[in-house]
Parts: structure tokens; sequence; C-alpha cells
């Protein structure tokens, strides 16, 4: 692959006076989101200019440089909800991060993304003017993302940021850390475990991520203990010969289905209208997917910890009044939201189907709701979305009348703070399909 597009060619599509001319569609960031995003414009007739700041595509999932992946990993949802380009697979294994990476490479090639993609150059500024987007883009000076001298304005009609939520690592304040003797890390710093050889380790936060990384260090360390605030279940990545999150969702469905018939068949009509069956929830406590620290933890070479208090020189203090020294601590405590580059916006209206600002015209977010599932083909019906508004020049009052119409979907009562909804996979992929089908749009936008 030739990845020669670099900011100098953008710098040929300015006109003398600094300013490109005519970009219909800027999406900002090359990882997935962004990939799904480029796919369905190309698909709908437009042809968008991707800008991503490092220098190669892919995100997180990226062949040719390090990022937040770390080595060993292997994804935990399901192969099929994590494909791109309308792809199924009868796979049941989890792709490894190779994998993956390879599948989002072949994409990125099938549709020649390259020729539209201007790496190593980072969207500084992005303001609304009158009809259009003033958008600042700066190269940058490494594949960090760091701001170079060179930058150039471009006037955009739509600005479709892909590039995610999560860019500052969160660290929660503790009293005393600063006087913490041992190492002290976040996951996104770590990529070789080795340096944890013979160290008693605590990691904080049992996620997903706090779950791969207590297997990852307990292959080496000399001990491993893990500090969990609230109640998490603890699944296998594969169960009855499904992947997880395929099996909770049959399950679910199967439960309410046959509470509800045996309460029908039991009691009758009006007790159904009095109260539903309690279901069977998953989404009170978090869940983390992991085939190892059961195990582990069984044999104790995984320990669990309640919450820590306080922080004293190399010891740590627990909610329940015990305490342990450490050589290191890893907060696997996730990401800080922020929008890096767009200024001056308010979510404090939500979006409108969870991809459309109401406050800003012609502003769309792809892949950054929560979701209970997985987030590609989130991502991809979200693109055909936007995709389909863009090219039939729909405008924000018909895109929340058609939504106001559809049929509604599953969510979550939580708003994010950036004004995301939390939603169920299965019900928001099928209203957001809906609603970006040729045929709804000619309905109800033209009669």
């Amino acid at each position: 692959m030739n990845l020669t597009k670099q900011f100098a060619d953008l710098q040929e599509m300015c006109s003398a006076g600094g300013n490109a001319t005519g970009i219909e569609a800027l999406v900002i960031g090359g990882g997935t989101s962004g990939i799904a995003t480029a796919i369905s414009l190309l698909k709908a007739g437009v042809r968008p200019v991707i800008i991503e700041q490092a220098g190669s595509f892919g995100g997180i999932w990226s062949l040719d440089r390090h990022m937040a992946c770390y080595k060993g990993l292997v994804q935990n949802t399901a192969p099929n909800l994590t494909l791109l380009d309308a792809s199924t697979t009868d796979r049941k294994n989890h792709y490894t991060y190779h994998e993956y990476a390879s599948l989002i490479e072949d994409l990125y090639d099938k549709y020649q993304l390259d020729s539209l993609t201007f790496f190593n150059t980072r969207v500084s500024q992005c303001k609304r003017c009158d009809d259009s987007f003033s958008v600042e883009v700066v190269k940058t000076g490494s594949d960090k993302g760091e701001a170079g001298t060179d930058s150039l304005s471009l006037d955009v009609e739509h600005v479709i940021y892909a590039g995610g939520l999560y860019h500052k690592p969160y660290v929660p304040e503790l009293p005393g850390l600063d006087s913490y003797r041992g190492e002290v890390y976040h996951s996104s710093d770590i990529d070789d475990f080795e340096r944890f050889s013979d160290k008693h380790v605590l990691i904080v936060g049992l996620g997903n991520t706090g779950g791969d990384y207590a297997n990852m260090v307990s292959e080496v360390a000399a001990s491993t203990t893990v500090s969990v605030r609230g109640d998490t279940w603890v699944v296998p990545k594969s169960f009855q010969g499904l992947p997880i999150d395929e099996y909770i969702q049959t399950v679910c469905a199967k439960h309410e289905d046959y509470a509800s018939q045996l309460v029908d068949n039991l009691y009758g009509e009006a007790v159904i209208k009095i109260g539903a069956p309690q279901t069977l929830d998953f989404t009170k406590a978090r869940i983390t997917v992991n085939s190892d620290i059961i195990g582990k933890y069984h044999r104790g070479l995984i320990h669990i910890v309640d919450e820590i208090t306080d922080v004293q020189e190399s010891t740590l203090c627990f909610s329940n009044g015990d305490s342990q020294s450490f050589d290191a601590i890893i907060f696997c405590t996730g990401y800080e939201m922020s929008l890096p580059v767009i200024d001056d916006v308010s979510f404090d209206e939500g979006l409108v189907a969870n991809i459309a600002s109401k406050q800003v015209r012609n502003l769309w977010f792809i892949g950054c709701p929560a979701v209970w599932g997985g987030s590609p083909p989130v991502a991809e019906a979200q693109g055909r979305l936007a995709a389909h508004a863009i090219a039939n020049k729909i405008d924000i009052e018909q895109l929340e009348s058609l939504v106001s119409t559809a049929p509604s979907y599953e969510h979550g009562e939580q708003l994010t703070s950036m004004g995301f909804q939390v939603v169920e996979f299965t019900g928001y992929i099928n209203f957001v399909d809906y609603i970006c089908s040729v045929e709804v749009f000619k309905e109800r936008v033209y009669g």
C-alpha cells in the first residue's frame, strides 16, 4: 500500500488565497468509524476528504504503528458484530488484533481510500461560518499528532467527526497518589508486560481492559491484584458454542418471552396489564468478558480487593480497612470524553438519532454513542444514515421528523456527559437502517 498523500498534497487542493474550495464532506479520523463513513459516502455519490493525524489508517487497529491495542489482544465481541461492508462470517473464534487489523486494511484497499486520505494532518479548529465550516488543519510533527508550523484553512459544507471521544487517559484522583514510590501507569502506556516480571502489581478496574491486563500481568508478575469498585459480571468469551454477546441476547429474549407467556397462562391478561414480569437484566452491573481470570482467581494467581481509599508512599489502603504494598499500579480506568476540535458545541439538547447536532447545522458524529454490543456495525449504520442525508440534502428538521415517526428503538435512560445516548445494539441498528433507507426518505420527505 502506498500511503503517499500528506499535508503537502492537501496544500495543492487549496487556492492561492489559502482556502480549499468546495469540500462537500470532511471526515475527521481514519479509524474504523471514519472508514465506514467514507465508504457509505462513496456509495451515496459523495466523495469525501479524510483527515488523519497519524501516519497510517485504522486508528487503534493499525498494522503500521504502536497504538492503544496491546500485543496479544483478542477481541471480546462476536466476529459477526465487528465486521464492516455487509460482511458475514461463520467464524466462532474471536479475531486477534492482527487478524482484525488485516481485515480493515483489505477494506481500505478495496475502496481505494488512500486516494481520499491525508495523513499526518490534524484539525486544530472547526467553526461554523454562515453556510459552511471554516476548518483549520495543521501538519503534524509526528505520529502522535503534535502540531507543526504549517496550517491551512478549508471551506467545508459538512463536518463528520469520526475520531472517537476517548483521547485523554483518565486516572482518578486518589489521596496520596503523588507520594507513591512505585511505578504508575495508565493502560494506554503499556505494550510490553515483561516490565512487570517478578513485581507485585495492582490493577485498578475490572472492565474488559482490566481483565485482559490482569491475565497478561499474572503470567510474569510475582503477584497480581485487581481493585474493583461496584458489582461486575465476569463472563467467558464463548458459551455453549456461541460468542457470549450472541448468547446473552438469545437468553434475554427467551427469558422474557417465556416469563410473559407463563404469567399470561397462569393469571390472564389482567395481571399482564398490572406489571410485566421481571426481565433478565445484564445491564445493572458491568459485564467483563474474559475466559481466563475466573480460573486464575480460583487458583490464587489473581487476587481481588476493594476500591482504593488512599495511598501512603508504597502502601495502598482499601475501603474494607485492609492495606498492602505494591511495586506498580496500572490504572485500567478508561478515558475522559472530549471533542478536541469542535468549538462552542453544547450537547444539552442531545443529538438527532445519536448522530446529528441540533445546535450546529451539518455537524455529524459517527461511532460515538456507548453501545451494548459491537460498535463497528453501529458506526457503519450511522455512516449510511449521514451519507443518505448529505446526498439527498436532508436538513436537520427533516431528519428529526423522520426519527420522530420511525419505529422506536430500545435504549437506556443514561446520557453520557456529551449528550450521546447509551443504546442497545440490535434495536439501534434496525432503527438507523430503517430511517436511512431510500424508500423511507422518499416517502417521508418527498411524499
